[in-house]
């Protein structure tokens, strides 16, 4: 199997769960609660993924005290 049908694969299984979760959203009303819940867990994934690309390459540049000030001052902006 040629290497771009393999990346077209993956792609789409990956994009399938936006599908997937658009069309349980059109068809099944969720308490707001519940969907602002997810959303958090979402952005908070995304933050996260972020954040542990980035920790060893601040700690490599500047020590541990400067990832630790600098993750307090983010999180009280």
């Amino acid at each position: 199997m040629p290497i771009w049908v393999q990346a077209g694969l993956w792609g789409l299984l990956g994009s399938s769960a936006l599908v997937i979760g658009a069309a349980i959203a059109f068809l099944i009303e969720l308490p707001k609660r519940l969907i602002a819940g997810i959303m958090a867990f979402g952005c908070g994934i995304l933050i996260s993924a972020v954040a542990y690309d980035l920790i060893m390459d601040g700690y490599e540049q500047g020590g541990l005290y400067p990832i630790i000030g600098g993750a307090l001052a983010g999180s009280a902006a």
